[in-house]
């Protein structure tokens, strides 16, 4: 449609090449502003920054994201002088709309922005129902921290989150009323719950400070109900309760695929799939290219029993993003079809999956290997995962091994699957009545 645009990542001009965040940064930041107009369709950031680096035309990015427009640029910055270049760009015919080059102060940013914002606007000739959009403004030094932090956290390894949390602290300490750094930082709090440097509990409860601050500071940044939301649902298994943020994250920000997507997470886990199925289908009718939304509609659909659309969801996110957690996913999907030669095929080029091999040989009839493999697992995750060992005798139809491993799951205290209502493994179960407790 006319009224939709794509924020590519801005291109790093500095010599510098750890500037490559605050280019990144400035990219999301002017996506997120665009988004806040009712009448626009900006694709998400996940779906715009899946191209960075990647040699393609306009108008086939354009085209994959299902969008009109691409607005694009670059970013020069040194010392505290930026130059900044942006151009919109009609992608049917690679014609530039509009192009402006901004040579300003960094404590200008937020004007920048702003200046931007607008003369795309002006530019797609849409009619606002309300003012222009205006930046969320802050000290420049927790604003630089801030875009740090947001790139840092994105590489979700477990030394780049301890930086990312580290430099939404100093954000905070710089200016403490900058709702977004709070959230950010709650957000990748539960990401390392359970790492070195934090316990679980100690995470989780670092994450609930940090975003009952953000949303004390602003009560209308939806943002920040969502990361509440995750927090109640996967760190406090308080499932109705997290939907209810998602709810109200959706109904500040209603055309926000993420959010959209929120409600088909909750729906999962609390095994509507139907309703899940929708939700994501939703979802990726405005962002076809995010793999999250793939894995969580393919889990969706195998446990609705729609296997060919689980396998295609599946093998979609595997060529989006080949590293993906989904390769025991498309396993299982290839498993519950009975294709299980091609089900241990594939599980060949995963390395160590001892569960899922175990399953496979079993259903093959290869009893000698299926119990040499559930060794190995009991071994390896009686303590760690007893989760995973209940899933290879539920799908064995054992059910007092079943519920003895579950039990042992739940005697660990910090365990429990999320995903258990939409697990095909435990189908075997549900009629016993040890289940529904």
């Amino acid at each position: 449609p006319d009224n939709s645009i794509a924020v590519l990542p801005f291109v790093n001009m500095s010599s510098d090449e750890e500037q490559e965040y605050f280019s990144d940064g400035l990219s999301e930041e002017l996506l997120n502003l665009l988004a806040k107009i009712p009448q626009l369709h900006v694709a998400a950031r996940t779906s715009s920054f899946s191209f960075k680096g990647k040699d393609l035309e306009v108008t086939e990015i354009a085209s994959r994201l299902k969008v009109a427009h691409v607005l694009e640029g670059s970013v020069r910055k040194h010392n505290q002088q930026l130059r900044i270049t942006a151009q919109l760009i009609r992608a049917d015919n690679g014609y530039h709309l509009w192009s402006e080059t901004y040579d300003r102060q960094l404590d200008n940013i937020f004007e920048i922005q702003e200046e931007i914002a607008i003369s795309v606007v002006d530019a797609l000739k849409i009619t606002l129902l309300n003012e222009a959009p205006k930046t969320r403004k802050t000290n420049t030094a927790a604003y630089q921290l801030f875009l740090e932090g947001q790139y840092l956290k994105r590489q979700i390894s477990g030394d780049s989150l301890l930086k990312a949390i580290e430099a939404f602290n100093q954000a905070v300490e710089i200016d403490p009323s900058y709702a977004p750094a709070w959230a950010e930082m709650a957000d990748t709090y539960l990401w390392v719950g359970g790492s070195e440097k934090f316990s679980r509990e100690e995470g989780h409860a670092l994450a609930d400070q940090a975003i009952e601050k953000a949303i004390s500071i602003d009560p209308e940044y939806a943002f920040a109900y969502y990361v509440r939301g995750i927090s109640w649902i996967f760190s406090k298994k308080e499932f109705c309760r997290g939907i209810e943020d998602f709810e109200h994250a959706l109904q500040l920000e209603p055309n926000n695929a993420f959010l959209i997507a929120a409600m088909g997470k909750g729906a999962l886990v609390t095994g509507q799939f139907d309703l899940a199925i929708a939700q994501y289908q939703e979802a990726l009718a405005l962002e076809p290219v995010v793999p999250e939304f793939y894995w969580f509609i393919g889990k969706a659909y195998l446990s609705s029993g729609r296997m060919d659309e689980a396998e295609a969801s599946f093998r979609k996110l595997l060529d989006l993003s080949p590293d993906s957690y989904g390769s025991l996913d498309l396993w299982e999907t290839l498993f519950l079809k009975g294709e299980l030669e091609a089900a241990l095929a594939h599980l060949a080029a995963l390395g160590n999956a001892a569960g899922p091999l175990s399953i496979t040989h079993y259903a093959l009839g290869n009893s000698v290997k299926a119990n040499e493999y559930l060794a190995e697992l009991i071994e390896n995750a009686a303590d760690s995962y007893p989760y995973a060992i209940a899933q290879v005798y539920g799908y064995r139809g054992d059910k007092d091994k079943t519920f003895e491993w579950l039990n042992t799951m739940l005697e660990n205290g910090n365990q429990f699957s999320t995903f258990i209502l939409s697990d095909a493994a435990l189908r075997s179960i549900h009629s016993d009545p040890r289940w529904p407790d």
